[in-house]
């Protein structure tokens, strides 16, 4: 596989790793099979019913998330192999995201992380606090999916960088778009793609056009679902004032922090601690930059794009 280590050594560690990450994964998320539909979860289910009874109702705006047509097929298929059993949507969900766990994983290591940062990243990702909902609830689905996805994409796209060859182009532009197609924020690799090739000092042609194209499918998808969570969060935002983005920006930095690392469990709304935080790793990921601490802080330039993905979200309750 063009993403796979090329040494036999890395290979064997990377194989061992991630059985370890599968162990893992079993034991922290294996009770969820035991876990029942709650809030969102049924909501998904309505909306399988009437996608069941068409495919039109795919792009119906009469639905409770519109506009994640992959997430919808992909819950679909469930649906129809076992239909409405939890224990087989949890077991699903859980396996989307160990999947999107070694993908990341293997984009770190080819983006130039070494092999030891790469691996303990990617162990991080899988346990981390900060995404639980993602795992725990089935209507979250759309996270980890899009995930793998645009990480398939990523990788593709660097190894088109390494031999040029269009079918690996268009392999990571197909990628970046059914990650747009499983959730809007996806346009974020887009966005890393054109960054880690400015960088690395490439060519900028193709990631310009894949910039581009995902944008303009980014636009028409808004366009085409205009009920979507995302693009009502946008059009609000317009409304808010440079101290309100900034504000909500250095929340959700904050947030990820402070619940990652349990410091504050329970906070709900904007907090003084979140924003501390926030300014903090905002200022170490100039600070890593600015050194050319890379490939490391290329990867805090993407915590910074995913997170500017959602800053419009009004939503100041979630521990994401």
């Amino acid at each position: 596989m063009i993403f796979l280590p090329t040494q036999n050594n890395t290979k064997r560690i990377f194989a061992i790793a991630m059985g370890v990450y599968t162990f893992i994964a079993l034991i922290a998320f294996g009770s969820l099979s035991q876990h029942q539909f709650e809030l969102d979860d049924l909501a998904y289910l309505k909306d399988l019913d009437q996608i069941s009874q068409g495919p039109s109702a795919i792009f119906s705006s009469d639905r409770h998330l519109p506009g994640r047509p992959v997430t919808d097929l992909s819950l679909l298929l469930i649906q129809t192999i076992s239909p409405n059993n939890p224990a087989v949507f949890h077991i699903a969900v859980v396996l989307c995201h160990l999947i999107a766990t070694i993908l990341l994983t293997f984009t770190f290591y080819k983006t130039g992380l070494s092999q030891e940062l790469s691996l303990i990243g990617g162990l991080f990702f899988l346990i981390n606090l900060s995404h639980f909902r993602a795992i725990q609830w089935i209507s979250c689905l759309a996270y980890p999916l899009a995930l793998s996805l645009g990480c398939l994409g990523l990788l593709f796209y660097i190894a088109y960088q390494k031999r040029t060859q269009k079918t690996y182009y268009i392999i990571s532009l197909c990628g970046f778009v059914l990650a747009l197609l499983s959730h809007p924020a996806a346009i974020t690799f887009a966005c890393f793609a054109f960054y880690i090739t400015w960088q690395n000092k490439q060519p900028l042609r193709p990631a310009f056009g894949i910039s581009v194209l995902s944008f303009i499918f980014l636009i028409g998808l808004l366009k085409l679902f205009p009920h979507v969570p995302q693009a009502e969060h946008v059009t609000a935002a317009f409304q808010w004032s440079i101290i309100g983005f900034l504000q909500h920006g250095l929340w959700y930095l904050g947030r990820l922090w402070t619940t990652t690392l349990i410091l504050f469990p329970g906070l709900n709304g904007i907090q003084t601690v979140d924003l501390i935080f926030g300014t903090l790793a905002l200022l170490g990921v100039g600070l890593l930059w600015h050194q050319k601490k890379c490939p490391i802080a290329h990867w805090g330039i993407w915590m910074l794009m995913g997170l500017a993905a959602f800053i419009t979200n009004p939503n100041q309750t979630h521990f994401e």
